[in-house]
């Protein structure tokens, strides 16, 4: 199996309709946040979406936003047969550390659902009170299905030690 990860760039466009689709089906069974074409692009764009490929097939996606008090961690979606060999660890942490090396200063958070709380840990995330939050994510949770369960909601607050 040859595996190659990248953040995106221009060449990657190519690629959008996938990711799209990736999420979509995730997000249709309320894995993962949804993302707009538009949102992807500006992803793309900006460095910020991680690709996973297998013998030149992409099968992997997750990304980070930059926030004014913090980096998140955001989307992490494998294709299911490819699920379950350790690439989504793999891809969050080349993710994570494209994120550190681009914004040092900004402390780094992920909120992970219960499927990849796990992946989270392994990357060196620790578990963190919701309450905690930065208001600025806090308010993005508008877009969730689970909003009005604030903070006993789906998913679990996680920051990454200094």
């Amino acid at each position: 199996m040859n595996v190659k990860m990248k953040m995106s760039g221009e060449e990657d466009f190519c690629h959008l309709k996938t990711v799209y689709e990736l999420l979509f089906t995730e997000n249709r069974n309320s894995l993962v946040a949804y993302k707009s074409m538009e949102e992807l692009l500006k992803e793309f764009l900006n460095a910020q979406a991680g690709l996973l490929f297998v013998d030149s097939e992409l099968v992997a996606y997750s990304s980070f936003k930059v926030w004014n008090s913090c980096v998140e961690m955001m989307s992490l979606v494998v294709k299911h047969e490819f699920r379950g060999k350790g690439l989504a660890t793999k891809l969050r942490f080349f993710v994570l550390q494209s994120a550190l090396k681009t914004f040092p200063d900004k402390s780094v958070v992920s909120l992970p659902n219960e499927y990849s709380v796990n992946i989270v840990e392994r990357n060196g995330f620790v578990s963190a009170n919701k309450l905690t939050m930065p208001m600025e994510l806090r308010e993005s949770c508008v877009n969730c299905l689970e909003e009005s369960d604030f903070p006993d909601c789906h998913c679990f607050y996680y920051v990454l030690p200094k």
